[in-house]
């Protein structure tokens, strides 16, 4: 979502405002983009907003030691080139919270995307299946019919309202 200040002080406040992978690639967090959205959305407007979701396959990778599943990890030297930012990651709790911090009831904070997070799954965890390959295709979409939302979905996706 790309908002131009100049054109919304100009703008009565908006009934709704969709966000599609946008908010979470701010440094400083949702918190700048939220507040925005909550000073442009009139009282009882909507807010739909996706963000990348820090799934249970994430959590369990990330409890696991960086060298057995980053491969631009040393564990002798570290990282050998600057990392940068690209996007925050949120559960479920944290989006809700930080849409109730800036004004929002939330009525409801759902996993989306289990096809794509299927494919990421299979991509990284199963090196030996081609990405775009018809087995690749098959292994992913038997892995979003049988794995649930919470463990693999890419996406969540919250509906929230503005007090």
């Amino acid at each position: 979502m790309v908002i131009y200040a100049a054109q919304i002080s100009q703008t009565p406040r908006l009934t709704r405002i969709f966000s599609w992978g946008t908010f979470e690639h701010f440094e400083n967090g949702l918190g700048d983009c939220l507040a925005e959205a909550s000073r442009i959305v009139r009282t009882g407007g909507w807010l739909f907003v996706s963000v990348p979701f820090h799934n249970w396959r994430l959590v369990l990778r990330d409890a696991r030691p960086l060298e057995r599943w980053d491969p631009d990890f040393d564990p002798q030297s570290g990282y050998q080139a600057p990392q940068r930012f690209y996007q925050w990651r949120l559960t479920k709790p944290e989006l809700r919270r930080e849409l109730e911090l800036h004004g929002f009831k939330v009525s409801s904070v759902t996993p989306i995307g289990k096809l794509t997070g299927a494919g990421r799954m299979l991509q990284w965890g199963v090196p030996f299946l081609s990405k775009g390959s018809r087995p690749y295709a098959a292994a992913s979409r038997v892995c979003a019919l049988a794995l649930p939302a919470s463990f693999i979905s890419h996406m969540i996706l919250a509906v929230a309202q503005r007090r």
